[in-house]
């Protein structure tokens, strides 16, 4: 029977794993947003990351844009302030 690995080890290969050569997932948001914003699904997201060696899931890509509220309010009011305008053009 095999031992069970050292707790440490393991932690340092999850830890590995979780951080995709040095960057995290949430470091590309803003990457994330923009393809978003440009009308990416989740999984067309998530699959050309993953052919540029930052391996995500469609979930992945979805967890960190919905924790991600800073720039998801940023992209709204960008909305919102597009509307305004384009409402102010349409009245003159």
């Amino acid at each position: 029977m095999t031992q069970p690995i050292n707790p440490n080890d393991l932690l340092a290969e999850a830890q590995e794993v979780i951080n995709n050569g040095g960057f995290f997932l949430e470091d590309y948001s803003e990457t994330m947003w923009s393809l978003r914003n440009a009308g990416w699904s989740f999984r067309k997201i998530a699959e050309w990351m993953t052919n540029k060696d930052i391996e995500c899931t469609h979930n992945q890509v979805y967890y960190v844009l919905s924790k991600d509220t800073t720039l998801q309010q940023d992209a709204e009011e960008l909305d919102v302030d597009f509307r305004d305008e384009e409402i102010e053009a349409n009245t003159h």
